[in-house]
């Protein structure tokens, strides 16, 4: 019975039930986390023990949280300036206590709901796309070319291209939706009756406050970009109440938080991967010594913070606001929207500034939540926090069985299974961005990607604002051109009008 009560507290809390699909989702992220890990702990002595369990209990705490796969992954920027450039580890941790600092002080004074709701979504969604294009080149060339080496994969072997190939046909099969799955989704965006076939995801009832949201969302669907934005911001200061329906209601296609996919493939790959490893690392496996590594406590120096912030910090900080914050809650709100899961962006940027700010004191890598992330787990089969609790838990227990001596085992993982990963959620965020319904729209997102793959996203953010300030001024000056017009001719008939008057009242005198 307490079992029973508990189970039903703990699915009602992470808004859904542990399945198959939700496991499989829950390994769909492991191509970011996984490497950059690594990286960090041969080259600059990071303790993965620690770094798994203090991940393992953010997971928890997003699951709760949010209740919708919310991933946690690796500062990208800090983690690959301190692999490739002379920072040390107390340095990258100082950067990330910096970020997280500011990121929460922009969260709870809200500028970052500011933030948030002036920046164009024609620009969010161009960052996607040009981060979705740049996570899926990573992953071709890790399924294809040894990242020390940068040499072709050999074809046979644990990590040789064969085992690439084949989990790429293998994803690609069973990932993405079918004809009939397409089909299905017209149907029930048009509101036929729900015909999905194939294991399903059993949800929590949405909350009334999810419903109130829901109903927001699915009114503002046909609006345009700028309309909704601006209804979004009334509806959420008159909060208005809906009475919750006695029935869960039926999901749409695009907001449904039941998984279309009945294959585990995320998850078998995970499987799969673990079972190579322990055949080609032997080695490895015998270092497993049991027991978690005992965390120590990093306090840096004066200089340690300095360049730190200098030289992490600051690259990190406009990625984690604009992709780690605003990118997420926009990429949330069209998975999630529908059910009233979407996240707040005042709510995700304390999460990061918390985790990192509580976190990184103890030498658990810098980390925050991520586009990509959120789009493979959504993708592989995650629908609620299920799965990020189920990861967590498995965070968790292989830092406290065998700590930092995972490592060497890790590090046997079939490279070229990480990168089909990491290709799946490339492409996945990616193509949300196909939701500009106007030419305007896509010129500017198509600039913002652009550069956003040549250079960062803070640059692609930076040509997008260019992008629309350029067409808002020749807006401008076409309307003052066309009033200045229209003001001509009213004064030039005003003048022949009064021209016309004068002549009738000279008539009129007779003169």
């Amino acid at each position: 019975m307490a079992l029973g009560a508990l189970r039903r507290a703990v699915e009602r809390g992470v808004g859904g039930q542990l399945t198959l699909q939700e496991a499989s989702g829950a390994m769909g992220d492991l191509g970011t986390y996984v490497p950059l890990a690594l990286a960090l702990a041969t080259s600059r002595g990071l303790d993965l023990g620690t770094t798994l369990i203090g991940t393992g209990l953010y997971h928890a705490y997003t699951a709760f949280a949010f209740r919708i796969p919310m991933p946690v992954q690796p500062m990208k920027s800090i983690a690959a300036i301190a692999i490739a450039e002379d920072v040390t580890l107390d340095e990258a941790l100082a950067a990330g206590v910096l970020t997280g600092g500011i990121v929460l002080v922009l969260g709870v004074s809200g500028l970052i709901g500011a933030i948030a709701a002036r920046t164009p979504r024609s620009i969010i969604r161009g960052m996607q796309l040009g981060l979705g294009v740049s996570l899926a080149k990573k992953g071709l060339d890790l399924a294809t070319h040894d990242p020390e080496t940068n040499e072709v994969l050999p074809w046979l072997g644990t990590s040789g291209l064969l085992v690439g190939f084949a989990a790429a046909i293998f994803a690609i099969a069973t990932v993405f939706p079918s004809q009939a799955q397409q089909l299905r989704r017209v149907q029930q965006q048009c509101g036929g009756q729900d015909q999905r076939g194939g294991q399903q995801a059993q949800q929590a009832p949405p909350t009334p406050k999810e419903v109130q949201a829901m109903e927001a969302s699915q009114r503002a669907a046909a609006q345009p970009d700028e309309v909704q934005a601006r209804d979004d911001a009334e509806r959420s200061q008159q909060g208005a109440t809906v009475a919750a329906p006695q029935q869960p209601p039926k999901q749409d296609a695009c907001n449904g938080t039941t998984s279309e996919t009945t294959v585990p493939a995320a998850l078998i790959l995970a499987v799969v991967g673990l079972i190579l490893a322990l055949a080609s690392g032997k080695e490895a496996t015998r270092a497993l010594s049991f027991g978690p590594t005992e965390p120590q406590i990093h306090v840096p120096t004066k200089s340690e913070w300095g360049r730190g912030f200098v030289l992490a910090a600051v690259p990190q900080l406009p990625l984690t606001v604009l992709n780690s914050v605003v990118s997420v809650c926009e990429l949330s709100q069209s998975l999630y929207g529908g059910v009233g899961r979407a996240a707040p962006p005042a709510h995700v940027a304390a999460s990061v500034g918390l985790m990192n700010v509580a976190g990184c004191w103890f030498g658990v890598m810098p980390c925050c939540h991520g586009a990509g992330g959120l789009a493979a787990q959504h993708r592989f089969g995650a629908r609620s926090g299920a799965a990020i609790l189920f990861l967590g838990a498995i965070k968790v227990v292989l830092g406290l069985l065998f700590g930092s001596s995972l490592g060497p085992l890790l590090d046997e993982f079939p490279k070229p299974l990480l990168g089909v990963l990491l290709l799946v959620a490339g492409v996945e965020l990616a193509s949300t961005c196909a939701k500009v319904s106007n030419q305007r729209g896509t010129f500017v997102m198509l600039v913002t990607a652009a550069v956003t793959l040549h250079s960062k996203t803070a640059a692609g953010c930076a040509a997008g604002v260019a992008c629309e300030l350029v067409l808002c001024a020749r807006d401008r000056a076409r309307k003052w051109r066309v009033e200045r017009r229209e003001q001509r001719r009213g004064a030039a008939r005003k003048d022949g009008a009064d021209d016309e008057e004068g002549e009738g009242s000279l008539l009129a005198l007779g003169l």
